[in-house]
């Protein structure tokens, strides 16, 4: 779409070591899917490992992580661009 952007994002760590209730905290702009498409990418690129208390892992850590979506190098707003990782 040809369109940079960031989002915010909220996600809680399970005790077993995944992703759990990813939400969108604020995007901008809005309408164009960034907050979509950062819990997707964390969800695919992120593999936390719980939080440790007493040396028992801790059900429901909770972080906040903001993303930025930039147009590659020499793309020009507005124009289609291939995605990538």
């Amino acid at each position: 779409m040809g369109v940079e952007g960031t989002a915010i994002i909220t996600c809680h760590v399970a005790a077993e070591g995944r992703l759990a209730r990813c939400v969108v905290v604020s995007e901008t702009p809005p309408g164009f899917g960034f907050g979509e498409a950062a819990i997707r990418g964390m969800s695919s690129l992120f593999k936390p490992r719980p939080a440790m208390r007493h040396g028992a892992a801790v059900d429901d850590y909770k972080f906040t992580v903001p993303m930025q979506f930039k147009l590659p190098e020499g793309a020009r707003p507005g124009e289609p661009v291939k995605p990538s990782l």
